[in-house]
């Protein structure tokens, strides 16, 4: 059996589980190895102790403070400004719920000990550990934790609209090259002449203003 992954905040592994399940320390039997006691063992003085094992991998206590040994980083979200207005959140953090399924599935299998697969207990145990898996995946659902897929399918909308502000800002680059090139690639000697030409334009659109101004209907008559 395993003995790590139970949300026990002292003594061995059996007397917690014991103790968890009961409200009292065990007296006799105990295991040889109160650390990693045998199925047997655990259901020789109980011998509900062991389904109450199983039921315990993914309780609400396990999932609220994991005795797991990895790095389960912190709970800040990683966040990038793309734009003025867009800010993209496009963190996982370890701690999530479904790695601590996983582990602990996977930590339950492994100390499964070297028995016949077919034994009811290792069933018990196989059965539990594919029904957590299948939760931290995303095939089977669940309320309490946001699966795999789940988080695969946040990080593609958070690479989608990163690539739309690429996009936006790709255009508005192009657009501002083309501006800046016209301005920087002018003709000098072209821009005096279509200002004069425009000066003497201006000029002389003036001067029929003034003359219109001066006319009255007695000058027409």
């Amino acid at each position: 059996m395993q003995g790590n992954t139970l949300p026990f905040a002292q003594g061995s592994f059996y007397q917690q589980l014991y103790f968890d399940k009961n409200g009292v320390l065990p007296t006799v039997p105990v295991p040889a190895d109160l650390n990693n006691p045998t199925v047997t063992e655990i259901n020789g003085e109980d011998p509900g102790l062991f389904q109450f094992y199983v039921d315990q991998l993914n309780n609400a206590a396990m999932l609220a403070t994991p005795k797991l040994d990895y790095y389960q980083g912190d709970s800040a979200a990683v966040t990038a400004r793309a734009d003025a207005d867009v800010t993209i959140s496009y963190s996982v953090n370890g701690g999530e719920l479904a790695f601590q399924q996983i582990l602990t599935a996977l930590d339950a299998v492994a100390n499964l000990g070297d028995g016949d697969p077919r034994d009811p207990y290792d069933q018990a145990v196989l059965q539990k550990a594919r029904s957590m898996l299948s939760v931290a995946i995303g095939s089977e659902p669940s309320n309490t934790v946001r699966s795999i897929n789940e988080m695969r399918g946040e990080l593609g909308a958070a690479i989608e609209g990163m690539d739309r502000v690429r996009v936006r800002h790709d255009n508005y680059i192009a657009y501002a090259s083309g501006v800046i090139g016209d301005i920087e690639n002018i003709d000098a000697a072209e821009v005096v002449t279509r200002m004069q030409s425009d000066a003497v334009a201006l000029e002389a659109a003036f001067s029929a203003v003034a003359r219109l101004q001066s006319l009255s209907l007695v000058n027409y008559l």
